[in-house]
């Protein structure tokens, strides 16, 4: 059995190895901004200038999600780089890393639970200032000839979302099946990976309708995982914190609900990829 000193001892110890754990958490944090830029092709935060977006190629515009800006790390960035995406789909595909008040959270603190439950009620209720400007982006790369493709990660598919809604009602009303004369849609393909927000949000009386989102969206992807830990254990619990309120599970947890919306809609224009 250790003694009293032995346990104090262990106990100072641990304390120092998280002190240095939180020490180089910040450290690498503050890097965040020039590994994205390393990464991307351009990173669209609220001073990019138009004339530094891409012109007259296809366009990658990468939405990251809940606290994901400051904890990018450069192992991250080399296995994006290894995975030589743009060369294997198309190498003239630009990328646009979309920053957004997500939140930043410092895991090793403390406080960490705290910490992530202020920085989630501070992304969610800036989000659909995020989802405008995101929309106005999507509006320039089009006008510079770009066909744009959005992916967007957890919280950030609500930003997705959001910006289709703003898209329509800055412009032209379309139909989800348009005719050829019609104003082309905000986005050539948009795709939702793990997406932070009720599964029956795109009903049509849900917080981002189907219809909407379709006239804004040429294709749209829902990726989906019923076994993602953070979706089914953390997602209830951090919207409970939020605001009060029992939340149905989660869009990327078990797809579009109610089932009846995919029947509505085309398959080559709605997918679901569990």
């Amino acid at each position: 059995m250790p003694s009293l000193a032995e346990i104090k001892e262990a106990g100072r110890a641990a304390k120092a190895k998280a002190r240095e754990a939180l020490a180089l958490e910040e450290a690498l944090s503050k890097d965040a901004d020039k590994l994205w830029a390393s990464a991307f092709d351009a990173v669209a935060g609220p001073d990019l200038r138009e004339d530094e977006l891409p012109r007259d190629c296809p366009a990658l515009v990468v939405v990251p999600g809940f606290a994901s800006w400051s904890a990018l790390r450069p192992e991250h960035v080399e296995r994006w780089r290894t995975a030589k995406l743009q060369e294997r789909i198309d190498p003239s595909v630009r990328t646009v890393a979309f920053r957004w008040e997500c939140g930043e959270v410092r895991w090793n603190a403390p406080q960490a639970y705290l910490e992530a439950a202020a920085a989630w009620q501070g992304a969610h209720e800036g989000a659909d200032a995020d989802a405008a400007r995101l929309a106005l982006l999507c509006r320039q790369l089009r006008g510079r000839g770009c066909r744009v493709v959005l992916a967007a990660h957890s919280l950030g598919c609500r930003v997705a979302l959001g910006a289709c809604g703003h898209a329509e009602a800055d412009g032209p009303a379309r139909a989800a099946t348009p005719s050829p004369s019609a104003e082309p849609p905000l986005l050539d393909a948009m795709l939702l990976l793990g997406a932070a927000c009720d599964n029956d949000a795109l009903a049509a009386d849900g917080e981002f309708p189907l219809a909407t989102v379709l006239a804004q969206c040429t294709s749209l992807t829902i990726v989906h995982a019923p076994d993602d830990p953070t979706l089914r254990e953390l997602w209830p619990a951090a919207e409970n914190q939020r605001c009060g309120r029992i939340a149905p599970p989660a869009l990327g947890a078990t797809g579009l609900m109610p089932e009846g919306l995919l029947r509505m809609y085309h398959r080559p224009q709605l997918q679901m990829v569990t």
